[in-house]
């Protein structure tokens, strides 16, 4: 994951949204995997609320029956007018 934000500032908007889905499906399949061999609706759910400090590869996701949030902060991007990124 780190490899991925590491590239040039070219298509950052591309990359940041690869980047999100990218860890959406690392979730997703982490919890079909603690859903086990044959996961319902209810042992997938059942299992996402588990996650507790699920490391994405530098990125650190938790969830809980009262928590559907996954991160507990946001970051702010600054892109300039040429469309550097610059933060």
């Amino acid at each position: 994951m780190r490899r991925i934000m590491r590239r040039d500032d070219a298509n950052l908007v591309q990359r940041q949204r690869r980047f999100g889905r990218f860890a959406g499906a690392k979730v997703v399949v982490e919890g079909l995997r603690r859903a086990g061999p044959n996961p319902t609706p209810q042992k997938l759910r059942d299992a996402l609320e588990g996650m507790t400090r699920f490391d994405l590869g530098g990125l650190t996701v938790s969830y809980s029956p009262t928590n559907h949030t996954g991160l507990d902060f946001a970051d702010l991007s600054i892109i300039d007018a040429s469309g550097r990124f610059r933060r």
